[in-house]
């Protein structure tokens, strides 16, 4: 019993699971999945955009067909109500819900199969560049097992002190990013590297510790990890800023960020993304087509009058990396400034910064620094 689809990814992710699952609550950690009770998690490459999905429900447990893919992973999850494939802002995603009907109350493991992560990695893509399978079956609750990894996707770097690259290696700022959040340890409770060279030359200290030390206590939120340490490079006054604001600020920041990355955009030249941005200014309820799932990002497709403009991605950071549009980064960000997360200021932030992009980061750091210290 097989459905296939599309699933549209954010933030690096998709869900199997309920409709009230909390993903906050990993309790097992992949390169490929992260699991909890009776959900999946799915690390997707690419940050955006759509990926390529097979669901498929046996009987029994399936011959491995490992050679079809770069890394495959599997684990037990034990389902209590109707499970589908969801975006990360709990839309279901329909397609695969006439194969996961028949999954009933039970124990399943669960083999999530993927190649293509590293195409397009940390990217908003438009068309699918990665490939997904999920395959199901009702087996006994059983320990978590990575099959296959061929791909450098949400790799583990070595257990060691020592971040220096090769002296034949000359890694971009994201390869050493990505070494300081991938199980590099640089204090007996932090799997992060406060290794200065990876925060500009200066170790977190004060607020910016204080906040990397929350975020490191729960592996869920690594990506952003990676956002501060990034930020740290761009513009570690603005960083220093955002972190040591109280919450009122930091939500008046994330607001902020949301009304730059449209002005960023060309999103403001419309009168529907004038008056939701006010609306988000002014802490009123949002008005249509802002649905808090994908409507606005439907109007910006589908209007044949709005210019698509590209924008080059920040050098330090993706030195090859192609243009992209920047209204698909923008768009997300209302969303996640009215996330309630308690750290939705530092995602809504990078967003705008990767909106505004080589051209405009370097103006849209200082105006927050400027406006709000």
């Amino acid at each position: 019993m097989t459905a296939n689809g599309v699933v549209r990814v954010d933030h690096h992710q998709f869900i199997l699971g309920s409709a009230e699952t909390d993903t906050l609550a990993t309790t097992t950690e992949g390169s490929l999945i992260d699991l909890g009770p009776g959900f999946v998690t799915v690390r997707t490459g690419i940050a955006y955009g759509p990926a390529l999905l097979s669901v498929e429900l046996h009987g029994q447990s399936p011959a491995p067909s490992a050679s079809d893919w770069e890394v495959v992973e599997e684990g037990s999850i034990t389902v209590d109500e109707p499970i589908h494939v969801l975006t990360l802002d709990g839309e279901v995603v329909s397609p695969f819900d006439e194969t996961l009907r028949h999954v009933d109350a039970d124990t399943y493991r669960v083999r999530v199969s993927a190649r293509g992560r590293d195409l397009k990695w940390d990217m908003d893509v438009s068309e699918p560049v990665e490939s997904y399978s999920m395959d199901l079956w009702r087996a006994p609750f059983g320990k978590f097992e990575q099959i296959k990894k061929q791909d450098q996707a949400w790799s583990e770097g070595a257990e060691s002190d020592d971040t220096s690259p090769a002296a034949e290696d000359t890694p971009s700022l994201g390869d050493l990013v990505d070494s300081g959040v991938s199980g590099i340890r640089g204090t007996p409770r932090l799997d992060v590297s406060l290794d200065p060279q990876l925060w500009d030359g200066r170790p977190p200290t004060g607020a910016l510790l204080d906040t990397v030390s929350e975020l490191a206590e729960s592996k869920a939120n690594r990506q952003t990890i990676k956002q501060l340490m990034w930020l740290s490079f761009l513009n570690r006054d603005a960083l220093e800023v955002v972190v040591g604001s109280d919450a009122r600020q930091k939500d008046e920041i994330a607001r902020w960020a949301v009304e730059r990355a449209y002005q960023e955009a060309g999103l403001l030249e419309f009168e529907w993304a004038r008056k939701g941005i006010e609306a988000l200014l002014a802490h009123q309820p949002l008005p249509d087509p802002f649905d808090g799932k994908s409507g606005e990002r439907d109007v910006i497709a589908g209007d044949p009058d709005f210019s698509r403009t590209r924008v080059h991605a920040i050098s330090i950071l993706y030195p090859a990396s192609q243009p992209y549009e920047r209204w698909n980064i923008a768009s997300y960000t209302i969303y996640q400034a009215t996330s309630g997360s308690p750290h939705a200021v530092f995602n809504t932030l990078w967003n705008a910064v990767m909106t505004a992009g080589q051209e405009g980061y370097q103006e849209l750091l200082e105006d927050l620094v400027g406006r709000f210290s």
